[in-house]
């Protein structure tokens, strides 16, 4: 299975909402020194800039997901970040656009994986019974990868409960890291196993 370009396009759609949030306002950025601040911005361009180049050269899947099931995704979570979202610029009245589109960010990233769960799991099920060898290409690893952060932004943003904004990043990672639980203890068994991620996956 492939990096589905889906998963992808709600990355890159995230990214682009948090770099305007974070490049214009410092209420979104963890840190409580200017060279923090300059770093986790750098990291979200970074990042961004990844994203771009793998669009760039990844092409759809035969088991990619539908559009629509992406831009559905989409507009829940933009109806959700008009409806919960935090005022961190409180005497900034022209900056909610910054809330917005921080929160907005946040919510997509919780769903972001679905596409590429979605596809792993129809890859799973056509390479039943065959002798692929799911485990040599990248797409386990990065979603392990992806979950497991998700799970150490948790345990980090947790010590921050008492602070209201931090709670949307700790429910959202709780989220994102419930919705990958099953594929990384599939992917952990096939590991230990010597049998393939599809059986593992078709059998859980």
């Amino acid at each position: 299975a492939s990096l589905s370009v889906q998963t992808l396009r709600c990355y890159a759609v995230l990214l682009v909402c948090r770099c305007v949030s974070v490049l214009n306002f410092e209420a979104y950025v963890p840190g409580d020194t200017t060279v923090e601040h300059r770093v986790y911005r750098m990291v979200v361009i970074a990042e961004l800039g990844v994203v771009l180049m793998l669009l760039a050269h990844i092409k759809p899947g035969s088991h990619e997901v539908d559009s629509k099931l992406v831009l559905g995704l989409g507009a829940c979570c933009a109806l959700m970040a008009c409806m919960f979202h935090p005022s961190m610029n409180l005497f900034m009245d022209d900056a909610k656009y910054g809330d917005y589109c921080w929160v907005f960010s946040v919510y997509l990233e919780t769903v972001a994986l679905f596409p590429q769960l979605i596809m792993v799991s129809r890859g799973a099920a056509s390479d039943q019974g065959l002798s692929s060898a799911s485990l040599e290409g990248p797409t386990p690893h990065v979603i392990t990868c992806l979950t497991l952060s998700k799970v150490l932004e948790f345990l980090f943003w947790s010590t921050f409960w008492h602070i209201p904004w931090c709670r949307y990043v700790i429910v959202a990672s709780l989220v994102q890291s419930a919705i990958a639980g099953d594929f990384v203890y599939a992917y952990y068994k096939a590991m230990r196993s010597d049998k393939d991620l599809p059986t593992v996956i078709m059998s859980l």
